[in-house]
């Protein structure tokens, strides 16, 4: 009988953290709805890679969102999240 693997754990940046602490209620509900999904993205299609850490970018809400994956230890570390760039 195969067990299922644990969860993703997510971790914040202390300068995350200062940035989610400035941003608008919307703003972060909308960040946590595109960390949900990354988790689900990993948990559905987990990577093949040799590396144990790989930086990834997304965007969500207005924000883009600077993370480190790690399968080895099934962890998602949001190194940043800053305005998107304005579009002319």
């Amino acid at each position: 009988m195969s067990r299922r693997p644990a969860p993703y754990h997510v971790a914040f940046s202390p300068q995350a953290w200062l940035q989610i602490g400035q941003m608008p209620h919307s703003t972060f509900r909308a960040l946590q709805a595109a960390l949900d999904t990354i988790a689900q993205e990993m948990e559905a299609a987990p990577t093949a890679s040799d590396s144990e850490e790989t930086e990834r970018l997304t965007t969500a809400a207005g924000v883009v969102i600077t993370y480190q994956r790690d399968d080895a230890t099934r962890s998602l570390t949001v190194v940043e999240v800053r305005p998107a760039p304005s579009e002319p």
